[in-house]
């Protein structure tokens, strides 16, 4: 079958919502199974939700790709600014070979890099 058709033919590496912050109060501490559409807000409101199992879901493959670089990411870096860091240009290369590290198949490393080629700046840069 045919993949979906994009919303305004763009990938949404980062979420273009801006208010996150006004669910907090409503899903603190709350626990138990956490399901999202998209990216950076998932980890943003799994944070404050504090969930036992969090499923990021898209109809995107690049942004399903992206998440499993985020997997890669989260598994190594040791702190929040570790992570930040991690999608910066400086260290580009050095991520990449951890994506192809933490994924045997070599399609899903082609994917996944190709993701995080795509998506790294909306990352990084990302209030």
């Amino acid at each position: 079958p045919k993949p979906p058709k994009l919303t305004r033919n763009s990938h949404y590496f980062v979420s273009d919502e801006h208010r996150h912050d006004l669910f907090r109060k409503h899903i603190a501490d709350s626990g138990g199974v956490f399901i999202g559409l998209g990216t950076d807000q998932n980890y943003l409101m799994a944070g404050w939700a504090r969930p036992e199992i969090l499923v990021p879901l898209d109809f995107d493959q690049m942004v399903v790709d992206l998440h499993f670089a985020f997997r890669a990411i989260f598994l190594k870096a040791e702190t929040p600014k570790e992570f930040i860091r991690m999608w910066s240009e400086e260290r580009f290369e050095e991520t990449r070979a951890l994506i192809a590290e933490a994924y045997e198949d070599p399609e899903k490393q082609k994917r996944v890099r190709k993701a995080f080629k795509r998506g790294r700046r909306h990352v990084h840069k990302r209030p």
